[in-house]
């Protein structure tokens, strides 16, 4: 009976030291929490090298060249001179007007030369009237300056001005001569042609006597048609 207790001793004992079985929890044992406690190593720093890539130079050649001057080449109708200086001929026929105790026309006809310098003219005019009168014909011979306005256009006008010798001629009589002062005022179309410009025009010109004979001192406004070839 003494060992009795002692069992009961080391049966307790035993139980207690025991390891803890899969069904502890069925036997309502509490085990305490066990924490693995690991170092905390820190990584080495990794070196990263980044590289650009190389730069490539390319050596390109570029050539400019001026382009070429373009020429225009009008065709001969479209073209219209106006460099000078340039020389024309013309001829025209109207009529002269003369004033005084009556008013009466005669047939008339001209003929003309000059030299245009840009939008200025020289010129050298005669006028001829066979039949002025029932007794005599009448000339006129002179020289003017005229300004033609819109130069290089195909419509302008033209103002000018002179000075010149009348002519009275009767029949079986002396010759009669009065010096005279001229103005002109015409409007002319210009057509290019092959050999040049065509002038055509319509005029009137005022031939006013200044000192001559007084059979030759005649008042005359002349109008009438011309045509001029420019070249």
């Amino acid at each position: 009976m003494r060992s009795l207790p002692l069992l009961l001793l080391v049966a307790t004992f035993g139980i207690i030291a025991a390891p803890p079985s899969a069904n502890a929890q069925d036997w309502g044992v509490r085990r305490p929490h066990r924490t693995l406690l690991v170092p905390h190593v820190a990584p080495q720093p990794v070196q990263v090298v980044v590289t650009p890539p190389a730069t490539r130079v390319i050596r390109t050649r570029v050539v400019i060249r001026d382009p070429q001057p373009t020429t225009l080449e009008l065709r001969p109708e479209e073209r219209i001179q106006t460099a000078g200086p340039r020389w024309y001929l013309g001829a025209g026929m109207g009529a002269l007007l003369r004033f005084g105790d009556e008013t009466s026309a005669t047939p008339s006809y001209r003929f003309d030369a000059g030299i245009l310098a840009g939008s200025a003219e020289f010129s050298l005019r005669f006028d001829l009237a066979p039949g002025f009168d029932e007794r005599a014909s009448l000339y006129t011979a002179g020289a003017g300056f005229g300004y033609r306005f819109l130069e290089g256009s195909r419509v302008r006008p033209v103002l000018g001005v002179g000075l010149e010798t009348i002519f009275y001629n009767p029949q079986e009589e002396d010759t009669q001569r009065a010096f005279a002062a001229t103005g002109r005022g015409a409007v002319e179309l210009d057509v290019p042609t092959r050999f040049g410009n065509l002038a055509i025009g319509l005029d009137a010109t005022i031939h006013q006597p200044i000192a001559g004979s007084e059979s030759a001192m005649r008042r005359l406004l002349g109008i009438g048609a011309h045509i001029h070839l420019v070249f």
